[in-house]
């Protein structure tokens, strides 16, 4: 099977969607559903590209991220950050890993701290 960019991008949107059982709120932009959008800038390219949605999918970074809508509401633009503190943002996710830390120290202390993070992390992303 050949698949591209295009079958990836609809795997993420669509049909990630559907797999959650979301398909009537997200997944494609519909009038009705949630307005959740990103446009990535190629600033940092040295020429146009031949296939802007494969170099968008498989090239960008976090950098290029200029604009980020989620649910009609602007949440990044010029690249910056809209009425969030970055500062809070940093101080909340380290308290929030310090605590997370001290919790698998004291639960099965016989696994690795890293093995108890990685485990936490597959746990929250299917929850």
């Amino acid at each position: 099977m050949d698949f591209g960019v295009r079958d990836a991008l609809i795997w993420g949107t669509r049909n990630g969607a559907e797999a959650v059982g979301l398909s009537d709120k997200i997944g494609t932009l519909t009038p009705g559903k949630r307005a959740d959008s990103v446009v990535i800038m190629s600033e940092r390219a040295l020429s146009e590209s031949a296939n802007p949605l494969g170099t968008a999918m498989l090239h960008s970074t976090p950098a290029d991220v200029d604009f980020v809508m989620v649910d009609g509401k602007i949440l990044e633009r010029d690249g910056k950050l809209m009425g969030v503190g970055v500062d809070s943002i940093r101080a909340k996710a380290k308290e929030g890993l310090r605590r997370i830390q001290e919790i698998l120290r004291r639960v099965r202390p016989e696994i690795s701290l890293e093995e108890k993070a990685h485990r936490a992390n597959v746990a929250n992303a299917y929850a």
